[in-house]
């Protein structure tokens, strides 16, 4: 079972993935001993970054203790002579902890049964509600990485990221849409509002389509962390 700073340590390396990957790096998390470059003569760093105009060798300290600083110190002097190589060091306290966390297929799952629930018991009220708060918690998922993945997002926010990153179509995102303004309503207490059932098809569908989009994405996502066969040896 992963402990808190494990777990902790997980959300900052996920964090550094999306920053690297975006500057055109090869990021690997936890590098097996094959991938790790000869010169650090059997040390294991939290991550390396790797790229045709030179790599990095990524640490990350929980906190400045006099422990970590001697460890980092003989890195540095490893790396030192390296000039294609670089040392970079990150300090838990420069992430700040996440508003919301990741959730899991699991969780997501348990989510989209409490929507079917609630409409099976004719609560159509709660279910949009919960529906809306379950396609929130699988974007914050899908975007995890981002610097603001964290944060909560308006449904209108969160359906624009949908289509605009194409885990949605237009039509659903249009559709969707339409469904804001009822949410709105439910949420702020519209006692005039009356509900049929069929407004909770639509977002019963898309919320369906997502949860299974988000099982597999988050699949690869393992796959992706562990799969690290066509990366590169170092001399």
């Amino acid at each position: 079972m992963e402990t808190e700073a494990e777990k902790r340590e997980a959300d900052i390396l996920r964090t550094l993935r999306g920053r690297y990957e975006q500057r055109g790096y090869t990021f690997i998390p936890h590098p097996t001993a094959d991938l790790v470059p000869s010169f650090l003569r059997g040390y294991r760093p939290d991550a390396i970054a790797v790229s045709d105009k030179g790599s990095i060798v990524i640490e990350v300290k929980a906190a400045k203790t006099p422990a970590a600083q001697k460890s980092l110190q003989q890195i540095a002097r490893l790396v030192a002579d390296r000039p294609d190589w670089k040392l970079e060091i990150y300090y838990a306290g420069d992430f700040p902890r996440a508003a919301y966390q990741r959730p899991s297929p699991d969780e997501v799952s348990r989510l989209v049964e409490e929507v079917h629930s609630l409409i099976g018991a004719g609560f159509l009220r709660a279910a949009v509600v919960m529906g809306w708060a379950a396609i929130e918690a699988i974007v914050r998922g899908l975007r995890a990485g981002s610097e603001s993945a964290s944060a909560p997002m308006m449904p209108s926010a969160s359906v624009e990221w949908l289509v605009s990153s194409g885990h949605l179509d237009p039509a659903a995102g249009r559709a969707l849409r339409q469904m804001i303004r009822l949410r709105n309503a439910i949420v702020h207490g519209d006692q005039k509002l009356n509900m049929t059932g069929n407004e909770t098809d639509v977002l019963v569908n898309a919320l369906e389509g997502l949860a299974r989009l988000y099982e597999e994405n988050f699949a690869e996502n393992i796959a992706l962390d562990q799969d690290v066969s066509d990366t590169p040896r170092f001399p």
